[in-house]
């Protein structure tokens, strides 16, 4: 019994690591992409008044800048599946004491909705979809005729590091490898473009975020990323204890060289309208 309860706090204490280090991913992530996020958003016809969604919005970063846009008139709804998130953009936006925010908890997986909106914004959220061009058109759907869409997601293929290490190069195959498992792309980002068009969405224009190297304890976002995969890549017998925190181990150890270089993952930013 005693040797039991060991092991159950043994894994309660892993599930606590790997959620930590996803939280800490997505903080990283966040703070890197919000300079572009926010100059992607500046160039949309955005207007005072607009009601608007946030899908997949996780803690409601985003989605108080797109109602920093739309002034006292305008509403912004953010929807997200995961609670602890949507519970913490809740107390952000009680701290502040902004109008016209609504969060709604939903399984953004096999959304539908039956509003419909003047805009809809995505930031990194159809690389979790399995069907990612009927996910695009329920989407357009629910665009007002003239509304537009604003999507940004990712390119791991341009995901690199300098110089060559083992450890980096391993966990980018874990990582692709597991989403094509799970039935998602972890590259979806270069086929929005097509994606977009295939809905049915019109002047669709598409770029990339020049590509940008990390700093400091930016540079982490790998082994983080690699740690909040780590149940999966146990799960599926991708590789064993031992050598998953020995991977993990070597990739902290090249991310702390102040030397070697990390970039973030590609992102494109692809906008369309609804006929």
């Amino acid at each position: 019994m005693k040797y039991n309860n060991q092991v159950m706090m043994l894994e309660e204490y892993k599930t606590k690591i790997t959620s930590a280090a996803d939280r800490r991913r997505q903080q990283i992530i966040s703070e890197i992409l919000i300079p572009f996020t926010k100059s992607f958003i500046q160039q949309m016809p955005i207007k005072k008044g607009m009601h608007g969604l946030d899908l997949g919005c996780g803690t409601g970063v985003t989605t108080m800048i797109l109602k920093n846009f739309l002034g006292s008139e305008g509403v912004i709804t953010g929807m997200d599946s995961n609670a602890f998130l949507i519970n913490i953009a809740r107390e952000k936006n009680q701290q502040n004491e902004m109008s016209n925010i609504n969060y709604k908890l939903q399984n953004i997986l096999e959304w539908k909705d039956d509003q419909t909106y003047d805009f809809i914004y995505s930031g990194l959220f159809f690389n979790r979809v399995s069907n990612p061009a009927y996910a695009l058109r329920q989407v357009y759907n629910s665009l007002t005729p003239g509304g537009f869409a604003m999507v940004e997601d990712l390119d791991f293929t341009q995901f690199q590091c300098f110089p060559n290490c083992y450890a980096f190069d391993q966990f980018v195959d874990f990582y692709t490898t597991i989403k094509k498992m799970q039935g998602t792309d972890a590259n979806i980002g270069k086929r929005l473009g097509q994606l977009f068009s295939q809905a049915g969405f019109e002047k669709v224009q598409e770029r990339m975020v020049p590509p940008k190297f990390l700093k400091n304890s930016n540079k982490h976002i790998a082994s983080l990323t690699l740690e909040s995969i780590r149940p999966l890549l146990l799960k599926e017998k991708l590789t064993t204890p031992t050598e998953l925190m020995a991977l993990i181990f070597e990739l902290q150890e090249f991310e702390n060289q102040k030397s070697t270089m990390i970039s973030l993952p590609g992102v494109y930013q692809v906008f369309g309208y609804r006929n």
